[in-house]
């Protein structure tokens, strides 16, 4: 969903979400989404929100910025925000994030760049090198 077609309800549900996500990894990352924030950093462009019978599910959030390789401006698409609601993990519900190359592709950008924890680092290496779609 395109970040102005939330309404406040919406990220009332997903602060809570992050905060429940990401609190077990520390208090400090669970901060940013106290007062109904749904964001750290800079707000998310468009975001992939999977639901089940219990609310939100997964997100991912993708934002198009610039970064500079080497002597030129190359326009990519910053995937963060990424979570998997609690219960929910090892299931093999995170290759629904999938949903975003499409959109990334209809965005123009030549390729997505995320940063994540240590922790994460093998599961999205393997979830998205696995299939050729990242490195």
């Amino acid at each position: 969903r395109w970040e102005n077609e939330l309404q406040l309800a919406d990220h009332i549900e997903l602060s809570d979400f992050f905060r429940k996500t990401y609190g077990p990894t520390g208090a400090f990352n669970a901060k940013p989404f106290e007062g109904h924030r749904s964001w750290a950093g800079a707000r998310p462009e468009i975001r992939a929100i999977g639901y089940d019978d219990r609310g939100v599910a997964i997100h991912i959030g993708a934002l198009r910025r610039f970064i500079k390789v080497g002597e030129v401006d190359l326009l990519v698409a910053e995937l963060g925000l990424y979570g998997v609601r609690p219960d929910l993990e090892g299931l093999g519900i995170s290759h629904s994030i999938r949903v975003m190359y499409p959109v990334l592709r209809d965005l123009g950008v030549p390729f997505g760049f995320g940063t994540v924890r240590s922790a994460l680092q093998k599961h999205i290496t393997r979830l998205l090198g696995r299939q050729g779609l990242a490195t």
